[in-house]
């Protein structure tokens, strides 16, 4: 267990308590086998909100791709290393990587099955949150 307080400049405290898994666990494998599975995915239903700067956030949108497209249209790796995995105490899993040679930090969400139900891609003063189902 982490236990974290801070001061802010505002007079404001703060406590967070993060539970961290040690070792972290390499969770690279896991994750090329569920973007492999979502690669082939014919039809994948999308709803994506996207948001820019501090706490905001555009109106989510929805469409409808194959899993090839999207992978191809979004900073995920192509070859992954490096991923960190951890249970989400629903039977599903969260993935979280860093995408090589950016500033960019991606959280993949797996359900029972190890398909990718959801995603947040994190950017310097960029945040997109997906989430998806099968058709």
């Amino acid at each position: 267990m982490l236990h974290v307080e801070t001061t802010g400049s505002d007079g404001g405290d703060a406590t967070s308590m993060l539970n961290v898994e040690w070792p972290p666990v390499d969770s690279s494998g896991e994750t090329a086998t569920a973007l492999t599975s979502f690669r082939a995915a014919p039809v994948v239903h999308v709803r994506e909100t996207d948001g820019s700067g501090p706490g905001a956030a555009g109106e989510p949108y929805t469409f409808d791709l194959g899993g090839g497209v999207i992978l191809d249209q979004s900073p995920l790796p192509r070859r992954v290393a490096g991923v960190v995995g951890v249970d989400d105490g629903h039977g599903g899993r969260l993935l979280r990587m860093w995408a090589p040679g950016s500033s960019t930090w991606i959280e993949l969400h797996t359900d029972q099955r190890g398909r990718i139900v959801s995603d947040v891609i994190i950017e310097p003063g960029h945040r997109i949150e997906r989430a998806y189902s099968y058709r």
